[in-house]
């Protein structure tokens, strides 16, 4: 039984862990994506210095990087408000199971006790 609560315990902080490192990737992405754009965006800047212009590919190329760019950032947004709460709840929730825990500990000492008191009875008297 307390193994059980450790177990469990132990699988929400897993369950975090897991939610931190593809934030992370999902992080990475968007870094990722944000220097392809500046890229982009900078030879754009250049080309326009120079009084030219980027080809109609070229403008698709960068709209889709763009459109790419927030669709990466609304995901990780969605995951860091999701990680936000998990950790939270992982925290919140870490005293009631230590508590829980320490209950069943005492609980166990108890019926430990009763029972080495039973077994010693005969040797008392």
């Amino acid at each position: 039984d307390i193994l059980k609560l450790f177990d469990d315990w132990l699988g929400q902080i897993k369950n975090v862990q897991n939610a931190i490192r593809n934030a992370q990737t999902a992080h990475q992405a968007v870094e990722a994506q944000e220097k392809k754009l500046t890229t982009l965006q900078k030879e754009k800047e250049r080309r326009e210095q120079i009084g030219q212009e980027l080809t109609e590919k070229e403008s698709q190329i960068m709209k889709a990087q763009e459109e790419k760019l927030e669709k990466y950032n609304r995901a990780y947004r969605k995951m860091r408000t999701t990680l936000d709460q998990d950790v939270s709840g992982v925290i919140e929730s870490r005293w009631a199971t230590l508590d829980e825990i320490w209950v069943r500990l005492m609980e166990s000492q108890t019926e430990f006790f009763k029972r080495a008191l039973n077994i010693n009875q005969p040797l008392l008297t």
